[in-house]
């Protein structure tokens, strides 16, 4: 696309919301640039281990059950495309697809509870978190 046709779909854009493109286009000139790292916001998510005793296993614990709740996102909000939307036959079944290879996942992964901790510093650290439990997950 020409550099002339994105400034008239901004314009466009711009005009039809009642707003000033001239002011948005300044803006960016001012901006910076988005990069992956805050666009995802690794910093916040890698700052969400919060461990209650110094067992270096938890930690592998609490990460398990945070990716766990993320993928149950992802499985949700396929769920919601598939009920909310009315989808031709080839994204339906894409968003099938979807969710089974999310549920393939999640059934495989728990091997890294199963073998990625020791078992003993296991049993110790999780009483401390009773009468916590994955099965209180609103998601789950």
């Amino acid at each position: 696309m020409k550099k002339e046709d994105i400034l008239a779909k901004i314009d466009e854009k711009y005009e039809n919301l009642g707003e000033n493109p001239e002011t948005y286009l300044s803006g960016l000139l001012q901006a910076k640039p988005i990069n992956y790292w805050d666009y995802i916001q690794v910093d916040t998510l890698l700052s969400l281990q919060k461990t209650r005793t110094d067992f270096e296993d938890e930690e592998i614990f609490v990460m398990y059950h945070q990716v766990t709740e993320l993928v149950l996102k992802l499985m949700i909000h396929e769920l919601k495309q598939i009920t909310l939307k009315d989808l031709d036959e080839t994204k339906l079944i894409d968003k099938i697809q979807r969710i089974t290879r999310y549920t393939e996942m999640l059934m495989t992964s728990f091997d890294v509870m199963r073998n990625g901790m020791d078992y003993d510093d296991y049993n110790t650290f999780r009483a401390t978190l009773a009468p916590a439990s994955g099965f209180q997950s609103a998601q789950f």
